[in-house]
């Protein structure tokens, strides 16, 4: 039997992108209270929408429920992501959910989190660019790791 001695480089690749992701350090950890927004953009036939929230900080991603049928959605949804640098933003893109194609961008917008105090909760509403108008509203907790 006949055994290739050249290493699989895609494989070899694979692992060493997996290990340097096991291996970043983190800085801290923030906690996002999605809380609500006001005066969205409506983007269904109906004149309403129904929005979702994708948060990104670094490679990390995560997102809200879809609040169907309004502009002026109430998520009251908490998130956590680890973040390797105090250079990372938090951003944000609002989303209008569709159950037939593309679902429709109403917004976004971004915090710098250098301008975070440890352990203090800060208050943020984020007017959204690129939208005719909308506004988020957070609470963010950031937790330095010692």
């Amino acid at each position: 039997m006949f055994v290739n001695p050249t290493p699989n480089t895609r494989l070899a690749d694979n692992l060493t992108k997996t290990a340097s992701k096991a291996m970043l350090e983190y800085v801290g950890v923030l906690t996002i209270k999605l809380i609500g927004g006001d005066t969205l953009a409506a983007r269904d036939l109906s004149g309403r929408s129904d929005p979702y929230v994708i948060f990104t900080v670094g490679d990390q991603q995560v997102q809200s429920k879809v609040k169907f049928q309004t502009l002026q959605p109430v998520w009251n949804e908490s998130f956590q992501v680890c973040v390797a640098s105090l250079d990372d933003r938090l951003n944000l893109h609002v989303m209008d959910w569709d159950r037939i194609g593309k679902h429709d961008p109403m917004g976004d917008g971004s915090i710098r989190l250098e301008d975070l105090e440890d352990g203090k909760p800060t208050y943020k509403s984020v007017k959204l660019e690129h939208v005719e108008c909308g506004t988020i509203h957070l609470q963010l907790t950031w937790t330095l790791l010692a």
